[in-house]
């Protein structure tokens, strides 16, 4: 196995503190110099008490795309990389290590999430409904199959991020990115798997469950409409070529 970096996106400052703290719980060991945050306005002050971390700065208007893939950038080109919403806590000991074990169990795993304890679109991603890692060929054959493992939290391997690289910076509205990344994989001959005995919370307080659509103050609905219209023109252009 690689090592690996922490990525995720924040303003929040309450909810990256919360983020930090269950990851260095779950993650005795991990150093704050592992955990790489996109910033697009979080204060000073509070990156002064958590120095160590690596802040990049993001681009403004927060695009989500736009900036998971500054954040792509960012991280040694050695190391696989776990990426985790600023809305969701790690609650699982050793979570991502053992996240990562999953993923290495099958070269051709690219992708290996965790069950969620909140708000999350593929149904077998949610807490309690699945008892053992489970890929995602597994799950076609079932009811309710959804073919996108969604980013709550996401442990992606160095050499899927290296074939699929950047998601679409024409994603300028809100959700849809892991659509592609999940298209892309499948393409590509890699497949995701889920691992339910890594859990994580996801949600909290005002910006609970999805806290990106709230940094620009538009209406959620109508942001995941925009990526969905643009998320069919990339598919359709991709099949096309």
């Amino acid at each position: 196995m690689k090592k690996y970096s922490i990525l995720t996106l924040s303003r929040f400052h309450d909810q990256l503190e919360r983020l930090i703290k269950s990851i260095l719980v779950a993650q005795p060991d991990i150093s704050l110099n592992d955990i790489y945050v996109v910033d697009d306005g979080l204060p000073d002050d509070f990156k002064e008490k958590w120095k160590g971390i690596n802040y990049i700065l993001g681009e403004q208007p927060f695009i989500f795309a736009r900036n998971f893939n500054i954040g792509l950038k960012s991280i040694p080109i050695d190391r696989d990389l776990f990426f985790i919403g600023d809305d969701a806590v790690l609650l699982t000991l050793k979570g991502i290590d053992r996240l990562a074990e999953t993923a290495y169990n099958n070269s051709k795993i690219g992708m290996a999430g965790t069950s969620v304890n909140g708000a999350v679109g593929n149904y077998y991603q949610k807490f309690g409904v699945l008892q053992h890692p489970t890929t995602r060929e597994e799950l076609r054959k079932l009811d309710y199959y959804h073919p996108t493992l969604m980013f709550v939290a996401v442990y992606l391997k160095r050499e899927l991020i290296d074939v699929v690289g950047d998601i679409p910076e024409s994603l300028v509205g809100y959700g849809f990115e892991d659509n592609y990344y999940s298209l892309q994989m499948a393409k590509l001959n890699y497949t995701w798997i889920i691992d339910p005995t890594v859990v994580v919370f996801h949600g909290w307080g005002e910006y609970s469950a999805g806290s990106s659509f709230y940094r620009r103050g538009l209406n959620p609905v109508e942001m995941i409409e925009v990526n969905r219209k643009i998320f069919k023109e990339i598919s359709e252009d991709a099949d096309q070529n």
